[in-house]
């Protein structure tokens, strides 16, 4: 997958290797599937206040960051890997 405009600081910091596919979008972020390293996680990256179909303030606007959160990081990399065929 073409990296995302968003997702290029993480990748130029080495935070991420590649991104694999978009998992989630919603009223305030998308949800990518990222490696990083061997790893497979999920960035979370937040629509531009503009961009967001509802007012209120979130965190500080525009804020990118890695989702550490192992359950959600855990389904995502099962979803993955039952996409591709592997188990």
């Amino acid at each position: 997958m073409k990296i995302p405009h968003r997702i290029e600081p993480l990748v130029e910091a080495g935070l991420v290797d590649s991104v694999s596919r978009q998992l989630m979008s919603g009223k305030e972020a998308v949800i990518y599937a990222v490696r990083c390293g061997e790893d497979l996680r999920c960035a979370k990256i937040y629509k531009e206040a503009d961009r967001r179909s509802f007012r209120r303030s979130v965190d500080v606007d525009g804020v990118m960051r890695l989702v550490d959160d192992a359950l959600k990081e855990e389904a995502a990399r099962r979803r993955y890997l039952e996409e591709i065929g592997q188990k």
